[in-house]
């Protein structure tokens, strides 16, 4: 979450095999690792960037994602461990982990 209404994601979840907005972004959650996410409103693209594979959504006002879960509070660093959330396209229905460790920066971008 960039601020109450704005979410920060992947472009490649909001485009199409053509990389066009495919214009139906739904917002789901998962409670834990293992349950299937929970879909619970709709959001609007406000942009996307497929060379830095970013996109923001807008979300409507009344949506309430209290009790956010905080992922950093700093910059990560070269040796730092690391863990990514996700829903991979051939990951299944719940939410996938991973850990690693940053090996460096390239182009602003964590390796």
């Amino acid at each position: 979450m960039i601020d109450d209404n704005t979410l920060l994601t992947n472009a490649h979840v909001v485009v199409d095999e053509y990389q066009n907005p495919t214009g139906m972004y739904e917002i789901c959650r998962s409670l834990t690792m293992n349950t299937d996410p929970i879909c619970f409103t709709y959001a609007d693209l406000i942009y996307y960037d497929l060379e830095n594979d970013l996109a923001l959504l807008s979300l409507p006002d009344d949506v309430d994602l209290s009790n956010p879960i905080t992922l950093a509070t700093s910059t990560a660093r070269e040796n730092d461990q690391v863990t990514t959330y996700g829903y991979p396209r051939d990951g299944g229905d719940t939410i996938t982990s991973a850990k690693g460790v940053v090996s460096g920066y390239e182009k602003g971008m964590i390796k």
